[in-house]
């Protein structure tokens, strides 16, 4: 079979590494895979020819009298940052091909929904948010991004002992850490909080990394006096870097205002058996639970008190981070393991079957840890967002006053 993969660029982010992953899936399993980078090309685009897949960066005239003359039979579109003119006129070159899309923030591309087969939402907090903005249900179809699960591991003992003494951070110190990009919404005043709470109440031997953070986030880290205890790292680059630094943290904490879609970082960290405390974000994406499982690889908490509450829990007992992240590991490779999922992915073009699920509110993995209570006020305020299209930022505002959490940044 001929896939012509589409992104937007070939830089580093989660939207480019699902790419590349399918990509390189699909390659795998004996079909002729290559990769369109629309605007810009970037390191993946160098990993990829290296693995012996064909790729363009563009769109120029002769680019497409090539694509018309391969005919590719299915065009698997990555949607974030996509224009729709650019899609539409890749229809037109590739009229018979089947056209299928990640859908990455869960919303309408600005091509048009009928192009496509199927639509896939990365999780079923992912399908509810989809389908309440007004996509297809018929259309929409849960498929998580792929994660290769060979190149993330726990690292050595002798790795893990220089990424510390490379940072300074003493043998005895409990070590959190988050990893995310340098824009606000990625991050959450919670992080700095929930540190000054070990630190009062736990134990001053602790150090919070800190991977790209926001700079409102560093402000508020000296804003709080809590310098000592951050280390920051501006960029890590590779997997094997970046293996290094989840191994070396005792504890992956992450708290972010928008949430995940679905989140790589997670996933990594649980591939070396880091174990993860996940803050549930039910006014925006909120995919975090799916990925972890709570009790699983980790813990899934609902405020900055239940936060800290599961970092002294892990602090206090050793054995429960190993078994967790142990566990957690196992979790991403039965589930998300990149040949499975290139696999699903083809199966629903070959077979034919695809169907849709059902929204059940009640059973969506990122509430289950409310009470009664809370849960059947936040359950009503999604309802209402799905049901009513022009409820959707209130909603989310109400959420977020009821459940306590800060406008951060």
């Amino acid at each position: 079979m001929k896939i012509l993969t589409i992104v937007y660029n070939l830089e580093q982010g989660g939207t480019q590494r699902a790419a590349q992953t399918f990509c390189e899936a699909y390659f795998r399993l004996g079909n002729d895979s290559r990769m369109l980078a629309l605007y810009t090309g970037g390191q993946r685009e160098i990993d990829l020819s290296r693995g012996g897949i064909k790729v363009n960066v563009g769109i120029s005239k002769d680019y497409l009298s090539e694509l018309s003359i391969w005919s590719p039979d299915v065009i698997h579109v990555h949607s974030h940052a996509i224009k729709g003119i650019d899609i539409l006129t890749i229809k037109k070159t590739c009229p018979s091909a089947i056209f299928i899309e990640t859908n990455v923030f869960s919303e309408l591309s600005d091509y048009p929904e009928d192009i496509l087969k199927y639509s896939f939402q990365l999780s079923e907090w992912c399908n509810y948010l989809y389908i309440s903005r007004g996509g297809n249900e018929k259309k929409s179809l849960i498929l998580p991004n792929p994660v290769d699960v060979v190149n993330f591991k726990k690292s050595s003992l002798e790795d893990r002992a220089n990424f510390r003494r490379s940072h300074n951070i003493p043998e005895d110190t409990f070590v959190l850490g988050k990893i995310g990009q340098s824009f606000g919404g990625k991050w959450s005043r919670y992080l700095v909080d929930t540190l000054e709470m070990f630190i009062e109440k736990v134990s001053t031997r602790v150090i919070l990394i800190l991977v790209s953070p926001s700079q409102q986030l560093l402000n508020y880290v000296k804003e709080r006096k809590l310098s000592e205890y951050v280390i920051h790292i501006e960029r890590i680059t590779g997997d094997k870097s970046l293996c290094d630094c989840y191994s070396s943290i005792d504890v992956f904490v992450h708290a972010s205002s928008q949430g995940e879609s679905f989140g790589y970082v997670l996933a990594e960290s649980l591939l070396c058996e880091t174990p993860v405390i996940v803050l549930n974000t039910p006014w925006a994406d909120n995919s975090q639970s799916e990925v972890v499982g709570d009790a699983i690889g980790g813990f899934c908490v609902n405020n900055d008190r239940d936060m800290f509450k599961c970092m002294r829990k892990l602090y206090q007992d050793p054995s429960l981070r190993a078994e967790l992240g142990a566990k957690g590991r196992e979790r991403i490779i039965s589930i998300y393991d990149s040949i499975k999922i290139a696999k699903q992915s083809l199966s629903y073009l070959i077979d034919g079957i695809a169907i849709s699920q059902k929204i059940k509110l009640n059973s969506l993995e990122g509430l289950k840890n409310f009470n009664s209570f809370d849960k059947g006020v936040v359950v009503f305020l999604l309802w209402v967002k799905l049901k009513v299209k022009f409820f959707h930022r209130a909603s989310n505002f109400f959420l977020k006053k009821f459940l306590g959490f800060q406008f951060d940044f």
